[in-house]
Parts: structure tokens; sequence; C-alpha cells
């Protein structure tokens, strides 16, 4: 693909661009950020993408009126990578974790599971951490971290559940908890755990996971993994484990 500005259009607009030369005047919004915010005039190529694996190389057309934007070939859709992955993220210090969602994003992945468990700091207020304004900031921090890294899929947030509902769906994904005390190391285990179903990496809160919460998963045989000998922080921890994920089971 080409190297230029991209941006992120719905997908019922992304569709209307099935052929050579098909138009799609912007919303507004979109609209200002190019002309007003980025600043490209008439004549200016980007990628339009739907987040969803469609991409298509296009060329502004902009008056007083109205911004459009010319399909300069179809748009194109293609597959989703053959590792999918999500990573469960306990709730907690909100810069931290949004930092995590940032990074993770760029990395790539399937989605991304809040959950609260006995150490989260979101345990002493949890319902204000997932109102619809943090949601919306979060979606935000996702699609910036898309188009910086250039990814065709946007990752989803789930809704933030507990850990025990983490752990008793199991049945939904191959759920992988992430802590010191695990036996084996994550590597060891990607290397030799068949692809069977979704994985999810779970990721504690700073000061990890209480010992009720390891009997609980232990108690649903659900895999205790470690990333090594050093206590990393929530953040570290949750970009060493998916970038070990892409390295193992992407190559």
């Amino acid at each position: 693909m080409a190297k230029c500005y991209r941006t992120i259009l719905p997908v019922e607009l992304h569709e209307q661009l099935h052929s050579k030369n098909a138009t799609v005047v912007l919303p507004p919004k979109h609209a200002h950020h190019l002309s007003r915010v980025v600043r490209l005039t008439s004549g200016d190529e980007i990628i339009a993408i739907d987040g969803n694996g469609g991409y298509c190389l296009c060329q502004i057309i902009a008056n007083k009126k109205q911004v459009a934007i010319t399909a300069k070939e179809p748009r194109t859709v293609v597959s989703i990578r053959k590792s999918t992955v999500s990573v469960a993220l306990a709730l907690g210090a909100m810069d931290k974790f949004q930092l995590a969602i940032a990074k993770l994003c760029e990395m790539g992945l399937q989605s991304i599971i809040p959950f609260i468990s006995e150490h989260s700091v979101s345990a002493r207020g949890a319902e204000g951490l997932v109102s619809e304004h943090k949601l919306n900031h979060w979606n935000s921090i996702i699609e910036s971290a898309t188009l910086q890294s250039e990814q065709l899929f946007i990752p989803l947030i789930a809704k933030t559940i507990s850990y025990q509902e983490l752990v008793t769906q199991k049945e939904l994904y191959n759920l992988l908890i992430l802590d010191i005390r695990g036996s084996v190391t994550l590597t060891t285990t990607l290397n030799t755990k068949p692809d069977l179903k979704h994985t999810v990496l779970c990721i504690g809160p700073e000061g990890g996971f209480s010992p009720q919460e390891i009997d609980f998963a232990l108690s649903h045989a659900i895999p205790i993994v470690s990333l090594g000998a050093s206590v990393l922080r929530f953040e570290t921890a949750a970009i060493v484990a998916l970038g070990l994920f892409h390295a193992i089971k992407d190559s």
C-alpha cells in the first residue's frame, strides 16, 4: 500500500468505494479533521480503512461546501491474521491502563478485556472507571494507535467483567494467567500448546493476583505461566506477553 495519511471510515461508507472512481462525501467530522486539522487539500492521497480489514487508496476532492474522496482503485478486504489473540487487563491506575491499551493496539490484537480482580484499584470505584465517557476515550486511544501502526483491524474493548467470570468462561477461549508464580514460562507454553482456541493472555494488577485467585484458576484447570524471574510492572508485562505471542505464533 502507498505511504500516505490514513483515516477510518464507517463500514457503510467504505463499502461504497467498491470500484475505481467511486466517490464518497465525507461526514462533517471527517471532513473537518482532514481539511482543518491535517490540512489536506484537493489532489492529496489518503488511505481509507474501515477497521475490519478493508482499505482503499483515495484522492481528496474538496470545495468550500464539502470534502469527498474518490477511489483510485477498488477497495480491498483482507482476512484476519491466522493467530488471533486478546489480552485481559486488570483495571487499575488509568495512566498505566491506557498506556497498555495504546501499546497493545500498536502490536495488533483482536480485543482487550477489562476485568476486576481482588487487587484492582478499580475495585474501590469500578463503576466510574467504565463510564461511557471512559469507554469513548479508550476507543479514541485504540483508533489512534491503529492508524499510527498501520493496522487494518481495530481491536474491540469488551465489556468489563469480574476475574471469576473471566476464568469460568474458559470454554470460549484458551486462557493463560500470567503470574511470576507460574511453574512454566509463557514461551514454553506457546511453543508446546496446540492452537485449539482463541488465546487470551490475562495480565493481573499492580501487586499481582491474590493467592485465592491463583487457587481459583488452578481449580478450573487454567495454566499459570510466567514471563521469567523478574517482577514486571503491569504495562510492561502486557507488552512483553503480547510480543512473545506474536514472535512465536506469527512465525
